[in-house]
């Protein structure tokens, strides 16, 4: 009996598997508050997490063909909604994400408004990871706006 209850404690240790729960968000008390920005200024992940590593991720449908071609909303959206589908693939969600990077084709200003609301609609009512906006000269091709990528834990 005893060698069975360690040989399922050390298999559930080994797994990795760690509730979202067990992430903790850190806001510094002598920092801005990030929360109010919609963004964790701290992550720290549990020893045993298993960590996702979700690839830069862009608008692309399923076929390859890019999803809202020259607007930043429609193509946010349609990469947060590849990322949301790599992460279940990984047993794994929105509120697993520890850290996120977004890259912005020629970043203005205004564009913020359109990024809160994207990132606002993907998490929903789940925590945040730490996260960062990008602004870069250009992707992998003339039509990709924006790419995001996400780290995470599987559950």
């Amino acid at each position: 009996m005893r060698k069975r209850i360690y040989g399922l404690l050390a298999a559930v240790l080994l797994c990795g598997c760690t509730p979202a729960s067990d992430i903790q968000r850190i806001q510094p008390a002598d920092v801005y508050d990030t929360t109010k920005r919609g963004f964790s200024q701290v992550v720290v992940t549990p020893a045993t997490a298993k960590i996702v590593t979700v690839s830069g991720t862009v608008a692309f449908s399923p076929d390859g063909s890019v999803v809202g071609e020259g607007n930043l909303e429609a193509q946010l959206s349609a990469a947060l909604d590849n990322v949301a589908k790599s992460l279940t693939a990984a047993k794994s969600s929105p509120g697993d994400i520890v850290q996120m990077r977004v890259y912005v084709v020629n970043l203005k200003p205004e564009d913020r408004a359109v990024i809160v609301r994207g990132l606002d609609a993907f998490y929903g009512d789940a925590p945040r990871g730490a996260s960062t906006v990008i602004g870069i000269q250009g992707l992998m091709r003339s039509d990709l706006l924006v790419e995001v990528e996400a780290v995470g834990l599987a559950r």
